[in-house]
């Protein structure tokens, strides 16, 4: 990191365009975000442009900036940080809150919080979510301070495992497969259908029964159950 930007350096080893070397090192999006400025490209300590020839022994060094925020309206209001570097905050987000703005969440969402923290401590990054949760969804939310390190995390491999209370008769353990599609009414409610053209997989196992209700009839009654998907 470089002030409130971060500079990514290369060694460069073949004759080919700063476009073509950089398919292979960042997203598309990051690469039209960085055209638009002209100073994201450096070569030997030179600006180019983004159709500059690179030749062997050069070196690279691309500008990546923090994206404008100020467009999310800061809201003062605390929320547990598991971890925060100068790439990374991570949040335990609470219950019965929005991960961005809404139109119902104008205000109120973990982004205006965010905002909100950044100012108070004179922090100068972005808020980019590597994750979200649904509003009524507590647990863990990743949220990178640069696009480039967003784009990064996203490439990843993640695994979500989720705990939640169901009602009636359940197995030990268990999979469900089946097309999904929206709910009607809903822009976020999915629910099951005959058709397969979107498949969701979710695989399930008891992780325990709460001792006031009985082992041997659990009909009706609330058990926690762990998934991953």
């Amino acid at each position: 990191m470089f002030g409130d930007n971060m500079i990514l350096k290369f060694q460069v080893e073949n004759e080919i365009t700063i476009k073509d070397f950089l398919n292979n090192h960042i997203t598309s999006r990051l690469f039209k975000i960085l055209s638009q400025n002209p100073n994201s490209f450096v070569v030997n300590n030179q600006i180019v442009k983004n159709y500059y020839i690179l030749k062997p022994g050069d070196l690279l060094e691309v500008i990546v900036p923090v994206l404008d925020s100020s467009h999310i309206i800061p809201t003062n209001k605390p929320f547990e940080i598991l971890y925060e570097d100068e790439y990374l905050l991570i949040i335990n987000k609470e219950r019965d809150i929005a991960s961005i703005p809404t139109r119902n969440h104008y205000t109120e969402s973990l982004a205006n919080y965010v905002r909100s923290y950044y100012l108070q401590k004179g922090i100068s990054s972005g808020i980019h979510f590597v994750n979200r949760l649904d509003m009524a969804t507590s647990g863990i939310i990743v949220v990178a301070k640069n696009i480039y390190i967003a784009d990064v995390m996203k490439t990843a491999i993640l695994t979500k495992k989720y705990q939640l209370v169901v009602h009636g008769n359940i197995n030990c353990s268990g999979e469900i497969i089946s097309g999904i599609e929206k709910q009607e009414n809903s822009i976020i409610k999915r629910i099951f259908c005959q058709d397969k053209t979107l498949i969701a997989m979710t695989k399930g196992a008891l992780a325990a029964i709460p001792p006031a209700y009985p082992t041997k009839s659990i009909t009706d009654k609330a058990i926690p159950k762990s998934f991953s998907s």
